[in-house]
């Protein structure tokens, strides 16, 4: 049967009134709307498309105390219309009804009631191009339901913009949430889950987003600004939010706060928050940081765990911040923090008042206070941390549950290691420090050149020590020859010299190229440590910066920058991360050059204290090198750095479970390599990332499957199966996705 036209206005002919319209048409049929205000309530209950005849914004339907203005109960399409509320509790726009697949479109909804629009009863509907108000109630009410919502705008709710309860499951993308007298999205219920991408939360009252128990929050590239409350807000167990890609600022209350439940913050950027970025209270809550930046905020800690809380930070940068860097608590906290920055903040870097904290090649600079205090309730461990350019002492070390390995103070206030107690110190070294210490050499004695710098860590390791380290590092086979190679080059060398014979020039430094995570960084640092080995360099130690740490933003900036930095590795290797960064494709004004310039300069003035090894995607790096004459000339050695193989990621996934106590079955381990090889490799593919992102995922659903069990065993609570890994990761979820096609 062919589709009708049914034509409605306020004259000539057709229909007086939208109601009538609808009531007459057929499955298939359009009902087409004129210009003006008609009465509701409209109650579509067939699959007919009703427009606007001329668009959005000429055709106004008003609802009245009693009934929603419109109601959809079928797979209907609604475009164009100004649909208004008259005070009544249910909302403006109600959709409702099992399985139902309605589209609203390019309509502007207002509500005087409880909600705006309420989608209810199992529908998921696609409301897109939508701006929704309401002065009494919720922006949007999802209960039950799901639905899609794209491009929407909702504004000035007089409670959460988006509330959501019932084990609905939402997804918004490009949506902003503006002004509500809330929170911007509510979610309650276990089961509940809510997808928000490329969206915006702006200006709550209360949280952005708030979390109660069971529920959940996937927020990935949105913007969750000028909070009243916390940014996120997690207040149940069970409770769980994943960020990617975000940005929170300029929050009242904390940026994540994890009062209970778990949070997964990656790749995300922490803004003048006025209580700290991120904050771990509760028992048994748990957060995990990854690439990370905080900058800016109030006198609260970056990052602050309660008793009982549990976090993993990796690669996390925390600059400028007016409070500590990190703050654990006492009974029962534990933190592990690898390869992340403190730098420039107003209190101390680092304090620990007890719990169990691991750091791992962490730095921490230019802090008015300590740069990190351990007190002696607090179990703590530092490998290979560096503090430098702190008002008091660089390390302040309480009681005798500390251990530190590698580590190094230098250009501190006071003391580089203030011990008070009996601490564990291995192989660390202290140097131009306002006051002596018992660590390393007194400030001032030594040459000029030196400046008190120790020639070397305590009980250095062997050349053949460290070649066998790299061999034990997982595939990079093509990697450890190369560096095999320079180093057998490098040796033959230097007995050619004890030999009275001519040695052809060799450049130490090297540029390292492939994706994410192949081990550029591990493999730079063994690096330094047999440059050391070998006598070429002072002390071995590696110093990772990138474009930010080099480049300043204005006429005079950037070459001190760039020369404090080099001047912090001599004696090791300056490691420049995304090094093509410095020489951007535009053809304008950029820093970034004059950073290389200065670059050269040092590299040819200090040639033989510092090497330098540039690493980045391979084509960047080609364009990079080539980019000045100079370093065309100093770089003459390239590695490249492949991708890690399916079989390998399962290793990597594997030794991190054993360093944390964990193993994985075999079935398990099957998995994991099917899972590998379904993912996608390219230049975002975060390779060993991957792997431990991967093994914390396996953590917390492990976590979750065993937490209210009350008979768990030490072999249960130790073995990974594939239950843990997430079902869509996995054949069950490919399975159970068929069977619902």
């Amino acid at each position: 049967m062919n589709a009708r036209l049914l034509r409605v206005a306020g004259f000539g002919p057709g229909y007086r009134d939208i109601g009538s319209a609808v009531r007459d048409a057929r499955p298939g049929d359009v009902v087409e709307v004129a210009a003006g205000t008609y009465p509701g309530p409209v109650v579509v209950d067939k699959e007919i498309e009703l427009r606007a005849q001329n668009g959005p914004g000429g055709v106004c339907l008003v609802g009245n105390t009693d009934h929603a203005a419109l109601t959809l109960t079928a797979s209907a399409t609604v475009r164009g219309l100004e649909l208004r509320g008259e005070g009544c509790w249910t909302g403006t726009v109600v959709i409702t009804g099992d399985g139902i697949t309605p589209v609203l479109d390019g309509c502007s909804v207002t509500g005087t009631g409880d909600s705006g629009i309420s989608v209810a009863e199992r529908a998921t509907p696609l409301v897109r191009d939508c701006h929704v108000t309401n002065e009494n109630g919720a922006g949007i009410k999802v209960d039950g339901a799901g639905g899609t919502f794209e491009r929407c705008a909702v504004l000035d709710a007089g409670m959460a913009a988006l509330e959501v309860d019932g084990g609905a499951t939402p997804t918004l993308t490009a949506c902003r949430l503006s002004g509500p007298s809330g929170y911007g999205v509510e979610v309650r219920g276990r089961g509940a889950v809510v997808v928000l991408r490329d969206s915006e939360i702006l200006d709550t009252d209360l949280a952005g987003v708030y979390l109660e128990r069971g529920a959940k929050a996937v927020l990935t590239g949105t913007t969750v600004r000028g909070t009243g409350g916390n940014g996120v807000w997690l207040d149940g167990r069970d409770a769980v939010a994943e960020l990617s890609g975000c940005t929170i600022a300029e929050s009242s209350g904390s940026g994540c706060a994890v009062s209970a439940g778990s949070a997964s913050i990656m790749d995300c950027r922490f803004v003048d928050i006025d209580m700290g970025a991120v904050e771990v209270t509760g028992r048994n809550s748990a957060a995990s940081l990854l690439r990370t930046e905080i900058t800016g905020g109030g006198g609260y800690p970056a990052v602050s765990m309660g008793s009982g809380a549990r976090a993993t930070v990796a690669h996390t940068r925390i600059q400028d911040v007016s409070g500590n860097g990190f703050s654990v608590a006492d009974r029962g906290t534990t933190l592990a923090a690898e390869d992340c920055v403190i730098e420039k903040a107003s209190d101390t870097g680092i304090t620990l008042y007890g719990g169990d904290a691991k750091f791992v090649r962490c730095r921490v600079s230019d802090v008015d206070d300590h740069g990190v205090v351990a007190f002696s309730e607090s179990t703590s461990t530092f490998e290979d941390c560096v503090v430098s350019g702190a008002s008091r002492h660089g390390f302040d070390i309480h009681g005798d549950r500390a251990t530190l390995t590698r580590c190094r103070a230098f250009d501190n206030g006071y003391t580089g290691f203030e011990l008070a107690g009996s601490p564990s110190v291995q192989a660390c070294s202290s140097y131009r420090n306002g006051e002596d210490d018992q660590v390393g050499l007194p400030p001032g004695t030594g040459d000029a050149a030196g400046a008190g710098e120790p020639s070397a860590p305590a009980g250095p390791a062997s050349v053949a020590e460290l070649l066998g380290e790299l061999d034990a590092l997982i595939g990079l086979a093509e990697v450890k020859e190369e560096v095999r190679t320079l180093v057998d080059l490098i040796m033959v060398g230097q007995r050619r010299a004890e030999a009275g014979l001519r040695t052809p020039p060799l450049s130490r430094h090297l540029v390292f190229t492939g994706n994410p995570g192949t081990g550029k960084t591990t493999v730079g640092r063994l690096y330094g440590r047999i440059l050391a080995a070998l006598g070429l360099l002072e002390a071995g130690h590696l110093v990772e910066v990138s474009r930010v740490d080099l480049v300043g933003s204005y006429v005079g900036h950037t070459a001190p920058r760039t020369k404090k930095q080099f001047d912090r590795a001599r004696g090791g290797v300056l490691f420049i991360d995304e090094a093509y960064a410095l020489t951007p494709d535009h053809g304008g004004a950029d820093f970034g050059r004059e950073a290389i310039d200065t670059l050269v300069k040092l590299m040819e003035d200090h040639r033989d204290e510092v090497v330098v090894i540039v690493a980045g995607y391979t084509a960047e790096m080609a364009r990079f090198v080539a980019a000045n004459p100079g370093l065309e000339s100093r770089f003459s050695r390239t590695i490249e750095f492949p991708d890690y193989t399916s079989s390998e990621l399962v290793r990597i996934t594997e030794l991190q479970a054993t360093a944390h106590d964990y193993r994985l079955a075999e079935s398990t381990r099957t998995e994991l390599l099917a899972y590998y090889d379904s993912l996608e490799r390219g230049r975002s593919f975060g390779n060993g990332r991957t792997a431990r992102r991967t093994f914390e995922t396996m953590v917390s659903e492990h976590a979750v499957r065993l937490a209210r069990s009350t008979t768990a065993t030490v072999e249960d609570l130790t073995l990974l199966v594939p239950e843990d890994l997430p079902d869509e990761w996995t054949n069950r979820g490919m399975t159970e996705a068929t069977r619902g096609a």
